[in-house]
């Protein structure tokens, strides 16, 4: 005859739960499984730790670059008009940056041909 551990794990399994209705046998087992979890906490607990702690940097980093607009621009889903993604708000702000600067160095621009005009002698 087997011995009755030498069986797969689910059938196992099985014969576990069968033998947890005998109130004895439960007690036993509920105390051998909660001090394998207090060895395992006692000495393996940082394992969790750090799972969690790179769970949730792993989590952050998705986070952060998924709000981004360059993400937004770069991971978008393929559309057959390339003008179309020139549309999207990502690139609009972008443009709309872009003739800011565009402007204000046109007027600084004139301004300082002003001043170099009006600095200039006038000639006869």
């Amino acid at each position: 005859m087997k011995n009755k551990y030498d069986i797969p794990e689910r059938i196992r399994w099985y014969h576990t739960l069968w033998e947890l209705r005998d109130k004895e046998f439960r007690t036993i087992y509920l105390a051998g499984k909660r001090r394998q979890m207090r060895i395992f906490w006692k000495y393996e607990s940082h394992l969790v730790y750090e799972r969690v702690i790179m769970g949730f940097a792993v989590a952050t980093g998705l986070f952060l670059l998924c709000n981004t607009n360059l993400a937004l621009a770069l991971f978008r889903m393929p559309t057959e008009d390339v003008n179309e993604l020139l549309k999207q708000d990502v690139w609009r702000k972008y443009k709309n940056e872009v003739n800011e600067r565009k402007d204000q160095a046109s007027k600084m621009l004139e301004d300082s041909s002003y001043i170099h005009d009006k600095n200039k002698p006038l000639s006869t």
